[in-house]
């Protein structure tokens, strides 16, 4: 080998799934491209599977499937570096994936479409458990990525400017109009929701809870109807200012890891989930008791260790999807005055909420598991 060739830089690969390649093609064709009969193309991943006609229209207006193709390949190459840089450089090791915060179900979409989308106000006064949405009327996923996104309307974080080549909507923080003006999926005045699972950082979530307020007060000023849905960690203390999460004993610390191997689970060290709690917990806090305490809230619902799950933040690498929640979640429902109220239908509404949060992780193992033998 020459001296030279060892001087040479080394190719930087990046590296995605072949199922999010795919979906972040649909949000890109969608972003940029009208229909066959001139409109603005609907197609995106959580709503249709047919690209063809975003990727026909890219082809006719663009100058021809090369170009169009090169345009993607630039924007999903810059977003996936911007992500990994933020992480650390994630895409240097292998399949790390590691470090981007869990998603929530689309099961749980749909859910909360059910509840305060167009068609509940439109229902009768009673939902029954089997009525559904097959749409995400009025809603838009707020603190999201363009990987992890589930719903037409959402907003990204923390790259509006990159993730705007996928159809992002706005950004949470600067212009709440801009998250209302390109929802076209609800009537000017109809309900709107936001889901917002935002990053545990202290500040952050402190002015997340700020805004959520401040929105709540615009809308009561109108009258108009708003719902927002905040998924962050269960914040509980005792006199000591200690989270109630942590294992009083160490017969149970014990009993715990006996039933976790029981069960087939990983093992760990009990005192790493300690400090994870220790750490969210102390990011969640003041966040959380501001939005508690809110005069807007409506209810929370409490989702305990290891009995539900979220998606696997780093799933565009991952080749798994699904991960058991290693602390307990709080779902907190905050609405304007004309907002859902939930007085009739709180209970089937939070076995609803927990049934959709309920972890496919084990699930998913044993599929991996029959796959593997041919079952």
């Amino acid at each position: 080998m020459r001296s030279e060739d060892n001087n040479r830089p080394r190719l930087f690969v990046i590296k995605i799934n072949a199922h999010h390649y795919r979906k972040l093609r649909v949000m890109f064709n969608s972003c940029y491209c009208t229909d066959e009969e001139g409109g603005a193309s609907s197609s995106h991943p959580s709503t249709t599977t047919n690209t063809t006609t975003a990727a026909n229209c890219i082809a006719t207006n663009g100058g021809g499937d090369d170009r169009a193709n090169i345009a993607y390949r630039a924007a999903l190459f810059t977003t996936i570096v911007r992500y990994s840089t933020l992480l650390g450089g994630q895409q240097i090791n292998d399949l790390r994936g590691g470090g981007m915060q869990g998603a929530i179900h689309d099961s749980i979409f749909n859910c909360l479409s059910k509840w305060f989308s167009e068609s509940r106000r439109n229902s009768s006064s009673s939902l029954s458990s089997s009525s559904t949405t097959s749409s995400h009327r009025g809603g838009t996923k707020c603190f999201t990525s363009t990987f992890n996104s589930a719903m037409p309307n959402f907003s990204a974080f923390p790259s509006p400017g990159v993730d705007g080549h996928f159809g992002l909507c706005g950004d949470f923080f600067l212009s709440l109009s801009l998250l209302f003006e390109a929802d076209t999926t609800t009537p000017p005045g109809g309900p709107r929701w936001f889901e917002l699972n935002p990053p545990f950082s202290p500040g952050l979530m402190t002015n997340m809870a700020i805004r959520v307020g401040k929105l709540m007060e615009v809308h009561n000023r109108k009258g108009s109807e708003l719902m927002c849905i905040i998924v962050i960690p269960t914040v509980r203390v005792t006199n000591n200012d200690r989270s109630c999460h942590m294992p009083k004993s160490k017969e149970k610390m014990e009993d715990k890891k006996r039933k976790r191997s029981a069960n087939g689970e990983e093992g760990g060290e009990e005192s790493s989930n300690a400090k994870l709690v220790s750490v969210v917990n102390t990011a969640a806090k003041q966040s959380f008791h501001m939005l508690v305490n809110s005069l807007y809230c409506k209810s929370q619902v409490i989702l305990p260790t290891r009995e539900h799950g979220f998606i696997k933040g780093g799933q565009d690498l991952r080749p798994t999807k699904f991960k058991e929640s290693q602390c307990s979640t709080s779902v907190i429902i905050l609405g304007s005055k004309k907002g859902w109220t939930g007085a009739n239908d709180a209970k089937v509404f939070e076995n609803e909420l927990r049934e959709a949060f309920t972890s496919k992780h084990r699930m998913e193992i044993e599929q991996r598991k029959c796959a593997s033998k041919g079952c």
